[in-house]
């Protein structure tokens, strides 16, 4: 079934809202979770759920058979890389038509963290691929500053060890609506965004 858009990561902080975007846009949407017992953040959305083994080449294979669109997002782990080559092999072999891949701001710093590193080898695997792509790197998430440190912003102060050192951050709602929209419409192809203006 074409016009179908898997989405991984789809119980997560980005690929949640990822799901509910594009389901406000009407698309057809199938959420990959690692256990349907854990599916209950995105079950209103309308989306068919389908659980995914990342280390199973034949659960990837089922996951993306019939569909035309991949959001890729792979757990923060040191098998990523591994993990996106499964799906990259497997979205070739089932014609996946379009991939727009979450990653890092900074995946392309040299010599970079390990962290950019993983990422930018999961690019270049898509790159290579020959399947249209958008790869998105987003700075530190909103979510993640109010959730790691929200007991000290409702101190009315924030202490990290960066000097004077300044960076923006980015709400993942913004991430998702950039996302969805490389899903669902032309021309955003063969793009690298980075994603860091703070949200208002």
């Amino acid at each position: 079934m074409k016009n179908l858009i898997v989405v991984t990561g789809a119980t997560g902080t980005v690929g949640s809202e990822v799901v509910r975007k594009l389901s406000e846009k009407g698309a057809h949407i199938r959420a990959c979770v690692h256990s349907a017992a854990k599916a209950d953040k995105i079950r209103g959305a309308g989306a068919e759920i389908a659980e995914m083994d990342y280390t199973n080449t034949d659960s990837i294979e089922k996951t993306l058979r019939g569909a035309d669109k991949l959001f890729l997002l792979t757990p923060f782990h040191p098998d990523m890389v591994d993990m996106s080559r499964r799906l990259v092999d497997a979205a070739k072999r089932t014609g996946i038509s379009r991939i727009v891949k979450l990653s890092v701001m900074g995946a392309d710093a040299e010599p970079g963290i390990s962290a950019g590193r993983w990422h930018r080898e999961a690019e270049n695997m898509i790159i290579d691929s020959g399947i249209p792509y958008t790869l998105l790197r987003p700075n530190f998430f909103m979510q993640n500053l109010a959730n790691f440190f929200g007991s000290y912003i409702r101190q009315g102060s924030l202490h990290l060890p960066c000097a004077d050192g300044k960076t923006s951050f980015v709400d993942a709602r913004d991430i998702a609506a950039v996302a969805a929209e490389a899903l669902a419409k032309e021309g955003f192809e063969y793009r690298n965004s980075t994603i860091n203006k703070p949200c208002p």
